[in-house]
């Protein structure tokens, strides 16, 4: 019989504890992925088996493409390795990739649902470079991923895999921190990021604003609490 799962933080968690008696139980295949970092997977069929003292574990797991899904300028799951260069205001890292040879700009044909000020810049061999979001990653680290989404101008990635991990990385405090969205900088040390707010800051007042930076007074250091955990500032 094949049964559909589909992959979450709750059937993740219920496996993870099942395992701990996985001898009394026929079967435990649960796949260790974060739960972000999956769009549109699902475990198709599973089984496990016994030989001896040693007990053997698969899963099929198949990709689904969203009917909506947009294959310009990727498609879907592509995998690719990038540097992050910054990050947004709301903790998402930017990385910008050159575009594939084999790809025209059919961008009139998207439709315009961005939500971000970011465009098309060029490398300085005057090829378009492509903006990608990523979550849970930290500018100047090198990152495997996964895109999941294009818009108009910019792809949405998952994280699959920290290839080279910035000195300012940590592990968050929460188990969650990385699935509800509402800790975007915890696996970032706390001096880095106050650093990001301020730098946020001031990227505001000159790219939107049109304020220059040598004339306009710089933006002060954040202001920091000894209390950085169990608190919002927003809501």
């Amino acid at each position: 019989m094949m049964i559909i799962i589909p992959i979450t933080t709750t059937f993740l968690r219920r496996m993870v504890m099942l395992s701990a008696v996985r001898n009394r139980l026929s079967t435990t295949a649960f796949l260790v992925y974060p739960v972000n970092t999956i769009h549109g997977s699902r475990v198709m069929s599973s089984y496990s088996s016994t030989v001896g003292n040693e007990e053997e574990v698969a899963a099929v797991v198949v990709n689904k493409v969203p009917k909506k899904f947009k294959p310009y300028p990727f498609q879907y799951h592509t995998e690719l390795t990038v540097t992050v260069e910054s990050l947004t205001n709301l903790g998402f890292g930017i990385a910008r990739v050159p575009l594939p040879n084999n790809i025209t700009n059919n961008n009139n044909n998207q439709d315009n649902d961005d939500n971000t000020n970011e465009e098309v810049s060029k490398n300085n061999n005057n090829k378009p470079l492509w903006v990608i979001f990523i979550p849970n990653v930290i500018p100047d680290e090198t990152v495997r991923i996964r895109i999941y989404r294009n818009h108009a101008t910019y792809s949405d990635a998952d994280l699959l895999e920290i290839v080279t991990p910035s000195p300012h990385r940590i592990e968050p405090r929460c188990d969650l921190a990385n699935v509800c969205g509402g800790c975007q900088y915890q696996h970032v040390t706390i001096e880095r990021q106050r650093q990001f707010k301020t730098e946020q800051v001031q990227d505001l007042f000159e790219r939107v604003g049109g304020l220059d930076r040598e004339s306009f007074p710089k933006v002060l250091d954040t202001i920091g609490t000894d209390e950085v955990y169990e608190y919002r500032s927003k809501m």
